[in-house]
């Protein structure tokens, strides 16, 4: 892996929320906040990685890698680090396959330009989006960041899950300030 590259202005890099289908020739610069490990699809002989990574506005997005570019960039993308990221292909996100609240997801092959960057510390290792207590039945998130306090702890208590293991579960009442 080439030494991290000195960063330019943060305005010289395409914000994550302004991806779209038809941006072209962007470059972002962004943490990997989350790598998951490359492993084997249902297809013969194929592979797939997930990253998820966050722009200096605390912007996620989702970014895949299949096949040879899995195998490839999974021994060279590290988690935490910062990066700087091109030549991939802006898609609509599949919400059902994504947990990132980003209506666009990244596809990236081998060839894609992802090069280490200077880390400055202006880009946080993970990107929140609070909702309130009150309104997370309105939002259609697959999940949801929340802040509140914690006013009651239930006691621990074992569950049968359906594959005959047993898990602890304890009950919490948590409250923000929307008094839900």
């Amino acid at each position: 892996m080439p030494e991290p590259v000195e960063a330019m202005e943060a305005d010289s890099y395409l914000r994550i929320k302004d991806l779209s289908t038809f941006t072209k020739d962007w470059t972002i610069k962004a943490r990997v906040s989350m790598k998951g490990a490359c492993r084997p699809t249902k297809a013969a002989n194929g592979f797939v990685m997930k990253i998820e990574i966050v722009d200096t506005y605390g912007t996620p997005i989702e970014c895949t890698f299949f096949n040879d570019a899995a195998t490839h960039w999974d021994t060279q993308i590290v988690q935490n680090q910062v990066y700087l990221f091109s030549t991939g292909s802006v898609k609509i996100a599949n919400k059902k396959f994504t947990t990132v609240n980003n209506d666009y997801c990244i596809n990236f092959g081998k060839h894609a330009k992802i090069i280490p960057a200077k880390d400055d510390g202006s880009i946080s290792n993970q990107a929140f989006q609070f909702v309130k207590i009150a309104d997370i039945d309105d939002s259609n998130l697959k999940s949801v960041d929340v802040l509140g306090v914690i006013t009651e702890v239930g006691e621990s208590s074992e569950i049968k899950l359906k594959s005959g293991e047993s898990k602890s579960k304890r009950t919490i009442k948590l409250v923000d300030q929307s008094n839900c």
